[in-house]
């Protein structure tokens, strides 16, 4: 499984320890880049995660929308991704840097017609061992 975070989550070594190397998004349009050439090497699910103060939660989609413009011009308006049983859902959909990238990566295994997974989660610092069980 490819894990991918931010450079602000504050938990990057906990999640090294958990499931080995993740990538870190700094600069979303330049590593996104970067993050394609992993996928196409590597074709694995994916697995988001981002620090929430809220409660734990999933994102049920990434939807075309980042702050007050788009994702992509000519995008769907919203894609499905994959859910993990026993994680609460989200709600709401987000429309700011976790959105975005994980509309561009469903976007990008939608086109590339791959076998991939994406899910993504919000996690509160009391949940992290919620992540101990994710491995598909």
């Amino acid at each position: 499984m490819i894990v991918y975070t931010f450079r602000t989550f504050p938990y990057i070594d906990e999640l090294k320890h958990k499931f080995g190397d993740v990538f870190v998004f700094s600069s979303l349009k330049k590593d996104f880049s970067n993050f394609e050439v992993l996928m196409k090497d590597q074709q694995q699910d994916v697995l988001g995660v981002a620090l929430t103060q809220g409660p734990t939660r999933q994102e049920t989609v990434a939807i075309n929308r980042f702050n007050k413009g788009k994702v992509s011009l000519l995008g769907d308006d919203a894609l499905s991704l994959t859910l993990f049983d026993d994680i609460p859902i989200a709600t709401l959909p987000t429309h700011t840097f976790c959105n975005w990238t994980m509309y561009k990566i469903q976007n990008y295994i939608n086109q590339k017609d791959s076998i991939s997974k994406l899910s993504f989660i919000h996690i509160n610092k009391n949940d992290l061992e919620l992540l101990d069980n994710l491995s598909r």
